[in-house]
């Protein structure tokens, strides 16, 4: 952004980067700002952090959790040129999903899964605008996937352990007090581990349990579950007719799917990207697509339809 990476390790080190040389700008412990001593980190987050920054109108959130017993935020925003401090959310314990920017129920909000709970804030100043319950722990049944916009004022939320999928409407009463209604949950629909659903023309998408499936949002049913891909990871790209899922698998292997109700596992291409065990997310920049692994790191050209 604007020049700069900002990054966070599994250690809950905060740090943004020079992009022309990598040179560190500032940094920030969150495991000593939140008071996680080591034996208490491996007891409360014991899989580590994941969760990424994301940066939104000149602030850097992030996900921060901490000593449940003391000092603890559940988000918390720091200036993304100085790297001083803005706002602290409620105590809450993180949870390894990533926070989300949405405009949703006619405000703009960061949306976020906690370690039990999902929650809207306002991203100026962190004030909790609604929150649902959402069962986890974040070092047994952890809530790894990220909520997901649906719409203009719906939010999925998905997750495996044997636990459910739901889909949740936002909305605003006169006075602008949020409310959470769960439309649906069903056990069976999106059982994701730690990879996130995708949405396509009222259908979501995502690697169940390892095997892809594709869901009806209206109401909850799967459509088809096909193609055993293990623990990897979905990404959509592009839009309408031209859309396809990107499915890197556990094996490293990078498909090209047909998003469509009616296509059952409909692969359109293929070819082994990586070698060995890949849990890492995908990113997409223009027609090049960048994978990793704890091995290896490559980058694929995909071919694209010219309009």
């Amino acid at each position: 952004h604007a020049g700069r990476v900002y990054a966070h390790d599994a250690l809950g080190r905060l740090t943004c980067l020079d992009g022309r040389d990598g040179s560190l700008v500032w940094e920030h412990d969150l495991r000593a700002m939140y008071g996680m001593g080591k034996e208490l980190e491996e007891k409360l987050v014991q899989f580590g952090r994941s969760p990424s920054p994301i940066v939104h109108d000149g602030l850097v959130l992030i996900a921060a959790g901490g000593d449940p017993d003391g000092k603890q935020a559940g988000l918390v925003a720091f200036d993304a040129a100085t790297g001083e401090l803005a706002w602290e959310g409620p105590p809450r314990q993180l949870s390894p999903a990533s926070p989300n920017v949405v405009e949703i129920a006619g405000r703009t909000q960061v949306v976020v899964t906690n370690e039990d709970t999902v929650s809207g804030h306002d991203p100026s100043d962190g004030t909790l605008l609604w929150e649902h319950p959402w069962d986890g722990t974040t070092s047994a049944s952890a809530n790894n996937s990220q909520p997901t916009l649906v719409g203009n004022d719906r939010i999925l939320v998905s997750k495996g352990y044997g636990q459910v999928s739901k889909l949740l409407r936002i909305t605003a009463d006169e006075s602008g007090a949020f409310t959470a209604e769960e439309l649906w949950a069903n056990r069976r629909a999106l059982r994701t581990k730690f990879t996130n659903p995708v949405v396509h023309e009222g259908h979501a998408y995502a690697l169940s349990d390892g095997i892809l499936s594709c869901v009806d949002l209206a109401t909850g049913d799967r459509v088809w579950r096909d193609g055993r891909y293990g623990h990897g990871q979905v990404l959509l790209a592009g839009a309408g007719a031209a859309a396809v899922l990107l499915v890197l698998s556990e094996e490293g292997e990078l498909l090209m799917v047909e998003p469509s109700p009616s296509a059952e596992n409909s692969v359109l291409g293929r070819v082994q990207a990586l070698e060995g065990r890949t849990w890492n997310t995908i990113a997409l920049y223009g027609d090049r697509v960048v994978v990793r692994n704890a091995e290896e790191a490559a980058c694929w050209r995909l071919a694209v339809v010219e309009r």
